[in-house]
């Protein structure tokens, strides 16, 4: 039961929440699209549990695992429309003496997957 409570307390808090965001944000970023000079994007941070989910961490592994499902439901609807929706998956510790998981390169790679627009695609992933 204390399981079963954990599991939806997660989602509702990750992944309800993401999808009231995005039905408030969307429309707008929508309106923004008309100016070619903007690249409106609603993108999303992730990580590797979608597919490779940890047994300890099964509440947060089912909710990482509905967020991607909701942006890529997400990016099929709205791409369209000129709004990059997508998701970067982080794939381990963020620590700022690794190679690449660390914050600078990180933020290089969000940049250089939002500056692709919607031509750069669904998602992102950046591991060691």
């Amino acid at each position: 039961m204390y399981m079963c409570f954990c599991v939806c307390v997660c989602i509702q808090t990750t992944t309800l929440s993401l999808f009231l965001i995005s039905q408030h944000y969307i429309p707008r970023l929508q309106s923004l699209a008309s100016n070619p000079s903007l690249k409106p994007a609603f993108l999303v941070t992730n990580s590797h549990l979608p597919w490779d989910p940890v047994p300890q961490l099964l509440s947060l592994s089912i909710a990482k695992a509905a967020q991607k499902n909701l942006v890529d439901s997400l990016y099929r609807e709205f791409s369209g429309s000129g709004v990059h929706v997508g998701l970067l998956h982080v794939e381990g510790v963020v620590a700022p003496e690794n190679k690449v998981l660390n914050p600078k390169t990180i933020a290089e790679r969000a940049v250089k997957f939002w500056e692709g627009g919607v031509a750069g695609g669904e998602g992102i992933r950046i591991r060691e």
